[in-house]
C-alpha cells in the first residue's frame, strides 16, 4: 500500500514540475524582427543622399529572404510540447493504474476484515421456550423458538425434531419432522418460532404419551432435533438439541448429551 501512495506522489510531483515548467515558458513576440528603428533611418537619411553615388558603384549586396514568421509560428506550436504530452499520458496511466490496483487492495482488504469479524463475532443459534400439550387427546403440540444468540447474521437453512418416550434419550423411539427450506435470514437476537403437532395412533401409544406427560410410569417424554445454519461467508453450522419433560415443574430440561445436545 505505501508503494501505491509513493507511486501516486511521483506522479503528481512530476505532473506538478511539468505544469510549472510550461507556465514560466516566455511566449515568442509576434512583431519583434518587423519593428523599424526609426530613429536610425531618421538620423541616417542625410548620410544616405550624400553616399548615393558612392553606393550605386558598390556591388550588389546579397539579401536573405526574410523567413516565415507566422509557418514558424504554426510549426513551433505544433512541436512544442511533444515530449510534454507523452509524460503526460504517461503519469495518466500510472495514475490510472495506481488508483486500480489501490482499489483491488482496499476491497480485498475489506473481505479480509469482514470474513475475520464473522469469525471471531459468529452467528449462534440456540434452542429454547419449549412447550407441549395434548390436544383433544388425539396429538401431541410441540412449540418452541430458536434464536439468534451470535453477534453477526445466521441464514437457517433446515430444521429437524421429533418427539418420543423411553426411559433415556437412546430407548426413545424417534417420531420426526424433517423441514428444508428457503434460508430464513436471522440478524443477531432475532427469534424464529416453531409450532407442531405430532398425531399419536392407537390406544396404546396415545395412552404411554399421556403418562408420560403426567408423570406417571418410568416412561419420560423427549424431544429433539437440530437446527442447520450457515454464515455470511457460507459455512456450515448446526445446533442440536435434546429435551426431557419434566412433569412436576412442567419444563423441559436439557440432557447432557454430546450426540444431541451440541453446537458448531
Amino acid at each position: 500500500m505505501m508503494q501505491i501512495f509513493s507511486l501516486l506522489l511521483v506522479a503528481l510531483a512530476l505532473a506538478g514540475n511539468i505544469w510549472a515548467a510550461d507556465s514560466q515558458r516566455p511566449a515568442p513576440s509576434g512583431g519583434e524582427h518587423n519593428q523599424p528603428n526609426q530613429s536610425v533611418s531618421s538620423t541616417n537619411n542625410g548620410s544616405s543622399k550624400s553616399n548615393q553615388k558612392t553606393s550605386i558603384l558598390m556591388a550588389p549586396t546579397l539579401t536573405s529572404p526574410q523567413p516565415n514568421t507566422s509557418s514558424n509560428k504554426s510549426e513551433h506550436k505544433a512541436f512544442e510540447h511533444p515530449s510534454t504530452d507523452y509524460i503526460l499520458d504517461a503519469i495518466t496511466f500510472l495514475l490510472f493504474v495506481a488508483a486500480s490496483v489501490t482499489a483491488v487492495i482496499f476491497l480485498r482488504q475489506n473481505q479480509l476484515a469482514s470474513d475475520d469479524f464473522i469469525a471471531t463475532h459468529r452467528p449462534k443459534i440456540i434452542v429454547t421456550a419449549f412447550d407441549a400439550k395434548s390436544i383433544l387427546g388425539e396429538s401431541i403440540e410441540i412449540s418452541f423458538i430458536f434464536i439468534n444468540a451470535g453477534e453477526s447474521e445466521a441464514f437457517v437453512t433446515g430444521i429437524s425434531y421429533g418427539i418420543g418416550i423411553g426411559e433415556s434419550e437412546r430407548k426413545a423411539p424417534h417420531r420426526g419432522i424433517d423441514s428444508v427450506f428457503k434460508p430464513i435470514k436471522l440478524a443477531p437476537g432475532d427469534p424464529h418460532p416453531i409450532t407442531a403437532n405430532f398425531g399419536i395412533k392407537g390406544d396404546t401409544a396415545l395412552l404411554a404419551f399421556y403418562m408420560a406427560l403426567k408423570g406417571e410410569g418410568r416412561q419420560k417424554l423427549f424431544l429433539r432435533g437440530k437446527v442447520a445454519y450457515e454464515d455470511k461467508r457460507g459455512s456450515h453450522r448446526e445446533t442440536g438439541f435434546i429435551r426431557v419433560y419434566a412433569p412436576e415443574t412442567e419444563d423441559w430440561l436439557k440432557v447432557e448429551n454430546s450426540d444431541y445436545e451440541y453446537s458448531y
